[in-house]
C-alpha cells in the first residue's frame, strides 16, 4: 500500500514553495499531477479567491471548512470584484448539494450558543452535552452590588447598560497610520470594574477575553488595567478607523507584529477568529446606532468566543437596526447603572487623558 504523507502548511508558505522550486515543474517532472492527492481548507470564510485558488491548483480533492456568517476576507479596496469573495461564498453558492452543515456546537453554555443559533443559523445548532452546562467556578469576593449581579454564575449572559455613558472621538496612530476611532470612559471604566473582581475571584488572566467594537477603547482598556493590575490583558478591538467622503468610519486591520509575537494578546477581532475563553467580555463603546455595528459577522464572531460566560457593556440608547443586539439583550440578564455608579470612571478618565490627545 503507497505511503500518504501529511503535509500541514499555510497558504503563503506554498505560493513561496511554488515560487522558489517551481512545484508543477517539479510536480510533471515526477510524473505526478497535482502535487496534493487532498487538500483540507480551514477558516475558509475569510481566504478570497485570488489566495485561494494556489492550493486549488496543486490539489486533486478539496474539502473546505468555513463559516460564511463569520469573518470575510480582509480586502483593502472599495470595489467588490470576484476575486475577493471568499472561497467559502463561492463554494457554497455554486453547489448548495456539496455543502454539509456541521450542526453541533462543543465549544460552551447552551445559553449563549441559543441565542447565537436563533440568530445567525436559523435556530439550526445543536448543543453538545458535555459542555452546554459550562459555568463559571468564582470564588467569593467583596463587590459592589451591580458587579456582584454581573458575575453571578447562573446568569450565562449578563447585559450592562449604562445610561449616560458616550462615546468620544480620537486620533490613534498603529504604525505610520493615523485614523479616527472611538472610546467610551464609562465602559471602560465598567470592564475595568468587572475584570478586577474577575482575577480577584480566582480567574486566570488567560481565561478572559476583553473584546471592544474600536481601537481607541481597547487602547484604553488596556492600559487602564495595565495600570491597575500591572498586566497586558487579552483585549482585541473590532475595527480599525479610517475617514471615508468626510464620515469617519471604521474598518478591521490585518495583524500587526505585536500580535504575530504575543498571540495571546488579540489585536483585532479577525486575529481572534478560532480562539476561545470561558469569560468573554464586549464593550459595544459607541452610544449610538453606528455603522460598525453593523456587520453581524463580526458581532458573532466576537459573542461565540465566550465559552461559559458573556458579558455586554452598552451605552446603546436605541438598538434601531441591530437586530442581533436586541435579541442578545432580551436574552440576558439586564443591570441597568450609571457613571456614577462606577467607582473606577475618575481613574479611567484620566488615564484617557494620557492615552488619547485632545483632538
Amino acid at each position: 500500500m503507497e505511503e500518504k504523507k501529511i503535509i500541514g502548511m499555510t497558504i503563503a508558505k506554498l505560493a513561496v514553495l511554488d515560487y522558489a522550486y517551481n512545484l508543477q515543474a517539479i510536480s510533471e517532472r515526477l510524473g505526478k499531477w497535482p502535487s496534493f492527492d487532498l487538500m483540507l481548507m480551514d477558516e475558509s470564510s475569510m481566504i478570497p479567491l485570488g489566495i485561494a485558488i494556489i492550493a486549488l491548483y496543486y490539489s486533486k480533492k478539496w474539502v473546505i471548512i468555513g463559516d460564511t456568517r463569520q469573518l470575510p476576507p480582509i480586502i483593502r479596496t472599495r470595489h467588490r470584484y470576484p476575486g475577493a469573495w471568499s472561497i467559502m461564498e463561492i463554494a457554497s453558492a455554486y453547489d448548495r448539494g456539496r455543502v454539509r452543515m456541521l450542526k453541533k456546537q462543543r465549544r460552551g453554555n447552551a445559553a449563549i450558543f441559543d441565542v447565537i443559533s436563533r440568530v445567525f443559523y436559523g435556530g439550526a445548532l445543536i448543543n453538545d452535552d458535555k459542555v452546554a452546562e459550562e459555568k463559571l467556578r468564582l470564588s467569593s469576593f467583596e463587590a459592589d452590588p451591580w458587579i456582584k449581579e454581573v458575575l453571578n454564575p447562573d446568569e450565562i449572559l449578563s447585559w450592562v447598560q449604562i445610561r449616560d455613558g458616550v462615546m468620544e472621538w480620537y486620533r490613534v496612530r498603529r504604525g505610520r497610520i493615523e485614523s479616527a476611532s472611538g472610546a467610551n470612559i464609562s465602559e471602560a471604566a465598567a470592564v475595568l470594574g468587572i475584570y478586577k473582581k474577575l482575577i480577584k475571584s480566582g480567574m486566570k488572566p488567560n481565561d478572559i477575553a476583553i473584546i471592544t467594537t474600536y481601537r481607541a477603547q481597547a487602547n484604553l482598556i488596556r492600559e487602564s488595567i495595565r495600570r491597575v493590575v500591572g498586566e497586558n490583558p487579552i483585549v482585541a478591538a473590532m475595527y480599525h478607523g479610517i475617514r471615508e467622503n468626510n464620515e469617519i468610519v471604521e474598518e478591521d486591520e490585518e495583524l500587526g507584529s505585536a500580535t504575530l509575537l504575543d498571540l495571546r494578546i488579540a489585536e483585532t477581532v479577525d486575529s481572534y477568529q478560532g480562539r476561545e475563553k470561558p469569560c468573554v467580555i464586549y464593550s459595544i463603546t459607541s452610544h449610538y446606532p453606528h455603522i460598525a455595528l453593523q456587520d453581524y459577522r463580526r458581532v458573532n464572531v466576537a459573542v461565540t468566543r465566550a465559552k461559559a460566560k458573556l458579558i455586554i457593556v452598552s451605552s446603546l440608547r436605541a438598538l434601531d437596526g441591530l437586530p442581533w443586539f436586541i435579541a442578545i439583550k432580551n436574552s440576558s440578564k439586564v443591570i441597568d447603572i450609571s457613571s456614577s455608579q462606577i467607582r473606577d470612571y475618575n481613574f479611567v478618565k484620566e488615564v484617557n487623558k494620557r492615552v488619547h490627545k485632545a483632538r
